[in-house]
Protein backbone atom coordinates (compact mmCIF):
# COMPACT_ATOMS: atom_id res chain seq x y z
CA UNK A 1 0.00 0.00 0.00
CA UNK A 2 1.44 3.34 -1.06
CA UNK A 3 1.54 6.23 1.39
CA UNK A 4 1.05 9.75 0.05
CA UNK A 5 1.99 12.84 2.07
CA UNK A 6 0.74 16.24 0.93
CA UNK A 7 1.90 19.56 2.36
CA UNK A 8 0.33 22.95 1.85
CA UNK A 9 2.28 23.57 -1.35
CA UNK A 10 0.92 20.36 -2.89
CA UNK A 11 -2.57 21.26 -1.74
CA UNK A 12 -2.26 24.68 -3.38
CA UNK A 13 -1.38 23.07 -6.71
CA UNK A 14 -4.31 20.67 -6.48
CA UNK A 15 -6.66 23.51 -5.59
CA UNK A 16 -5.44 25.61 -8.52
CA UNK A 17 -5.99 22.79 -10.98
CA UNK A 18 -9.33 21.60 -9.62
CA UNK A 19 -10.80 25.06 -9.22
CA UNK A 20 -10.49 25.77 -12.93
CA UNK A 21 -13.74 23.83 -13.38
CA UNK A 22 -17.17 24.66 -11.92
CA UNK A 23 -17.37 21.18 -10.45
CA UNK A 24 -14.06 21.64 -8.63
CA UNK A 25 -15.06 25.03 -7.24
CA UNK A 26 -18.33 23.61 -5.98
CA UNK A 27 -16.57 20.68 -4.33
CA UNK A 28 -13.95 22.76 -2.52
CA UNK A 29 -16.47 25.44 -1.51
CA UNK A 30 -18.11 22.91 0.79
CA UNK A 31 -14.92 21.94 2.57
CA UNK A 32 -14.91 22.81 6.30
CA UNK A 33 -12.54 25.47 7.61
CA UNK A 34 -9.57 23.90 9.39
CA UNK A 35 -7.06 25.34 11.86
CA UNK A 36 -3.49 25.29 10.56
CA UNK A 37 -1.68 27.12 13.37
CA UNK A 38 -2.53 28.78 16.67
CA UNK A 39 -0.24 30.66 19.03
CA UNK A 40 0.73 33.84 20.85
CA UNK A 41 3.59 36.31 20.83
CA UNK A 42 6.68 35.59 22.89
CA UNK A 43 6.97 37.13 26.34
CA UNK A 44 10.15 38.79 25.07
CA UNK A 45 7.71 41.49 23.96
CA UNK A 46 7.64 42.65 27.62
CA UNK A 47 11.38 42.47 28.27
CA UNK A 48 11.53 46.16 29.26
CA UNK A 49 8.80 45.68 31.88
CA UNK A 50 10.45 42.57 33.32
CA UNK A 51 13.84 44.33 33.34
CA UNK A 52 12.30 47.22 35.29
CA UNK A 53 10.89 44.77 37.84
CA UNK A 54 14.31 43.17 38.33
CA UNK A 55 15.96 46.58 38.75
CA UNK A 56 13.42 47.61 41.42
CA UNK A 57 13.85 44.24 43.15
CA UNK A 58 17.64 44.65 43.23
CA UNK A 59 17.26 48.20 44.52
CA UNK A 60 14.94 47.08 47.33
CA UNK A 61 17.32 44.30 48.34
CA UNK A 62 20.26 46.72 48.40
CA UNK A 63 18.35 49.29 50.47
CA UNK A 64 17.11 46.67 52.93
CA UNK A 65 20.27 44.62 53.50
CA UNK A 66 22.90 47.16 52.47
CA UNK A 67 21.43 50.27 54.04
CA UNK A 68 19.43 48.55 56.80
CA UNK A 69 16.15 50.08 55.70
CA UNK A 70 12.74 48.79 56.80
CA UNK A 71 11.26 45.74 55.02
CA UNK A 72 8.44 48.07 54.00
CA UNK A 73 10.74 49.16 51.20
CA UNK A 74 9.67 46.02 49.33
CA UNK A 75 6.24 47.58 48.87
CA UNK A 76 7.83 49.36 45.93
CA UNK A 77 7.60 46.03 44.14
CA UNK A 78 3.79 45.99 44.27
CA UNK A 79 3.02 48.54 41.50
CA UNK A 80 5.87 47.30 39.33
CA UNK A 81 4.83 43.70 39.90
CA UNK A 82 1.22 44.48 38.94
CA UNK A 83 2.45 46.25 35.82
CA UNK A 84 4.55 43.21 34.89
CA UNK A 85 1.67 40.82 35.54
CA UNK A 86 -0.75 42.90 33.44
CA UNK A 87 1.74 43.04 30.59
CA UNK A 88 2.22 39.27 30.76
CA UNK A 89 -1.55 38.77 30.72
CA UNK A 90 -1.99 41.06 27.70
CA UNK A 91 0.47 39.06 25.62
CA UNK A 92 -0.93 35.74 26.83
CA UNK A 93 -4.50 36.73 26.00
CA UNK A 94 -3.74 37.83 22.43
CA UNK A 95 -4.08 34.69 20.33
CA UNK A 96 -3.40 34.41 16.60
CA UNK A 97 -5.17 31.65 14.64
CA UNK A 98 -4.35 30.75 11.05
CA UNK A 99 -7.04 28.69 9.33
CA UNK A 100 -7.46 27.48 5.78
CA UNK A 101 -9.49 30.61 5.00
CA UNK A 102 -8.74 33.31 7.58
CA UNK A 103 -6.19 34.86 9.88
CA UNK A 104 -7.90 35.63 13.20
CA UNK A 105 -6.60 37.77 16.05
CA UNK A 106 -8.33 37.55 19.45
CA UNK A 107 -7.19 40.09 22.02
CA UNK A 108 -8.33 41.72 25.23
CA UNK A 109 -8.56 40.74 28.88
CA UNK A 110 -11.80 42.20 30.20
CA UNK A 111 -13.28 42.91 26.77
CA UNK A 112 -12.45 40.49 23.96
CA UNK A 113 -12.00 41.86 20.43
CA UNK A 114 -11.73 39.63 17.37
CA UNK A 115 -10.19 40.75 14.07
CA UNK A 116 -10.73 38.41 11.13
CA UNK A 117 -8.84 38.73 7.85
CA UNK A 118 -9.78 36.65 4.82
CA UNK A 119 -6.63 35.12 3.33
CA UNK A 120 -7.68 35.78 -0.26
CA UNK A 121 -7.65 39.52 0.54
CA UNK A 122 -3.97 39.54 1.48
CA UNK A 123 -1.92 41.57 -1.02
CA UNK A 124 1.53 41.14 0.43
CA UNK A 125 3.42 40.45 3.64
CA UNK A 126 6.82 41.31 5.07
CA UNK A 127 9.03 39.37 7.46
CA UNK A 128 10.95 41.78 9.71
CA UNK A 129 13.80 40.59 11.92
CA UNK A 130 15.39 43.39 13.96
CA UNK A 131 18.72 42.70 15.66
CA UNK A 132 17.23 42.06 19.11
CA UNK A 133 14.64 39.70 17.62
CA UNK A 134 17.30 37.69 15.81
CA UNK A 135 19.36 37.40 18.98
CA UNK A 136 16.49 35.60 20.73
CA UNK A 137 15.19 33.73 17.66
CA UNK A 138 12.11 35.83 16.91
CA UNK A 139 10.62 37.72 13.96
CA UNK A 140 7.64 39.89 13.02
CA UNK A 141 5.24 39.28 10.13
CA UNK A 142 3.54 42.37 8.69
CA UNK A 143 0.52 41.46 6.57
CA UNK A 144 -0.89 43.99 4.08
CA UNK A 145 -4.39 43.33 2.81
CA UNK A 146 -7.31 44.85 0.92
CA UNK A 147 -9.59 44.49 3.94
CA UNK A 148 -11.44 47.70 4.83
CA UNK A 149 -11.46 47.23 8.62
CA UNK A 150 -8.07 45.53 9.09
CA UNK A 151 -5.79 46.57 6.21
CA UNK A 152 -2.65 45.84 8.23
CA UNK A 153 -2.07 43.02 10.69
CA UNK A 154 1.18 42.41 12.57
CA UNK A 155 2.09 39.06 14.06
CA UNK A 156 4.92 40.11 16.34
CA UNK A 157 7.54 38.27 18.38
CA UNK A 158 6.96 34.88 16.77
CA UNK A 159 9.61 32.12 16.92
CA UNK A 160 11.67 31.81 13.74
CA UNK A 161 11.72 28.03 14.14
CA UNK A 162 7.99 27.85 13.34
CA UNK A 163 8.66 29.35 9.87
CA UNK A 164 5.41 31.28 9.95
CA UNK A 165 6.28 33.28 6.85
CA UNK A 166 6.32 30.20 4.64
CA UNK A 167 3.24 28.80 6.35
CA UNK A 168 1.29 32.03 5.74
CA UNK A 169 2.42 32.19 2.10
CA UNK A 170 1.32 28.63 1.33
CA UNK A 171 -1.99 29.12 3.13
CA UNK A 172 -2.70 32.26 1.09
CA UNK A 173 -1.91 30.47 -2.18
CA UNK A 174 -4.16 27.55 -1.27
CA UNK A 175 -7.04 29.84 -0.27
CA UNK A 176 -6.78 31.94 -3.44
CA UNK A 177 -6.74 28.84 -5.59
CA UNK A 178 -9.74 27.41 -3.75
CA UNK A 179 -11.76 30.61 -4.21
CA UNK A 180 -10.43 31.28 -7.73
CA UNK A 181 -9.21 34.72 -6.69
CA UNK A 182 -6.11 36.59 -7.71
CA UNK A 183 -4.85 39.90 -6.35
CA UNK A 184 -4.29 42.85 -8.66
CA UNK A 185 -3.04 46.30 -7.67
CA UNK A 186 -4.86 48.75 -9.95
CA UNK A 187 -4.94 52.53 -9.79
CA UNK A 188 -8.00 54.02 -11.49
CA UNK A 189 -7.47 57.55 -12.72
CA UNK A 190 -10.61 59.31 -13.90
CA UNK A 191 -12.72 56.14 -14.09
CA UNK A 192 -15.86 55.22 -12.18
CA UNK A 193 -15.59 51.48 -12.72
CA UNK A 194 -13.74 48.95 -10.54
CA UNK A 195 -10.83 46.84 -11.81
CA UNK A 196 -11.77 43.61 -13.56
CA UNK A 197 -10.02 40.35 -14.19
CA UNK A 198 -9.80 39.31 -17.81
CA UNK A 199 -9.36 35.71 -16.71
CA UNK A 200 -12.82 35.51 -15.18
CA UNK A 201 -11.72 35.24 -11.53
CA UNK A 202 -12.52 37.70 -8.80
CA UNK A 203 -10.05 40.51 -8.13
CA UNK A 204 -9.33 41.92 -4.67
Amino acid sequence: MALFVFDLASAAVLYRVACQTPCGRYMFAGMPETTIWKGTSSQWKNYKVYAAFLVVLALCCWLHWGKSMSPWIFLLLVPVGLWAFWSWLQVKSKVFTLTSERLVSNRGILTRVTDSLELYRVRDFQIVRPLLHRMVGLNNIHIISADATSPDLILDYLPITEDMGELVRKSIEACRAMKNVRTMDVVNEGHDFPPTDAGGGAVT
